[in-house]
């Protein structure tokens, strides 16, 4: 399936020729899955209240098994909504848009490596009690937990807890692309940080929006 933005953004830039390609694929084959209904088991939790985080009470098979789906459908749904959009604005050159862009993707992407670390470590150890706490975390994680006092506080919930912070997410992407072992440097890591620089407000970010008519001994004219 041809797809124009890819297209001019590999007019744009011919030696991206691999990656368009590769991307394109990837496109078409996430795009040809689709989301089959699953079963949401009521969630039982420990803990709410207190400082511990809380953890799901009762059996873990249908916990696990709608938790796994909302890991995988959320991460297909997100990034695959995101792609386009972000090489577009590359294309338009709007690079502080692209990097917002990206960085959520990169956001996704970490979480769903996480999730898969988190798998692994409780197969190999033959124990899932770890999840007990990374699912209700991971499904009612939020920033919006002590907004009393604020125009959102009527969507205050009980069930709010602190989120996995972003950090450990793209920590866990480094570790399962496997990019630091094989090249000896972080990747994911240092890409995080340029794209929050872009992202926040810093100097970093606004340079894009600044000409340099004259450099002198002494400064520069801006």
């Amino acid at each position: 399936m041809k797809n124009h933005t890819f297209e001019a953004f590999e007019t744009a830039y011919p030696a991206s020729a691999r990656q368009i390609g590769n991307l394109v694929r990837m496109e078409d084959a996430i795009s040809s899955l689709g989301f089959p209904s699953f079963f949401e088991p009521i969630s039982v939790l420990d803990g709410l209240g207190t400082d511990s985080s809380a953890k799901l009470v009762g059996p873990m098979a249908p916990a696990l098994n709608a938790w796994t789906r909302h890991i995988a459908y959320g991460t297909i749904a997100r990034i695959r909504d995101l792609t386009e959009p972000l090489v577009h604005q590359l294309v338009k050159g709007k690079l502080s848009i692209a990097s917002v862009l990206q960085r959520t993707i990169l956001e996704n992407a970490g979480r769903a490596a996480f999730a898969v670390g988190k798998l692994r470590d409780c197969s190999q150890h033959r124990s899932w009690d770890d999840l007990r706490a990374a699912i209700p975390k991971s499904l009612f994680g939020t920033c919006m937990t002590e907004i009393e006092g604020s125009i959102f506080e009527d969507f205050s919930d009980l069930t709010a807890q602190r989120p996995t912070k972003v950090g450990q997410f793209i920590d866990a992407l480094e570790s399962l692309a496997g990019t630091q072992e094989s090249g000896g440097q972080s990747f994911f890591n240092g890409l995080y940080a340029l794209l929050c620089d872009l992202a926040h407000a810093s100097q970093r970010a606004n340079q894009g929006y600044c000409q340099v008519p004259e450099t002198a001994g002494n400064g520069w004219t801006i």
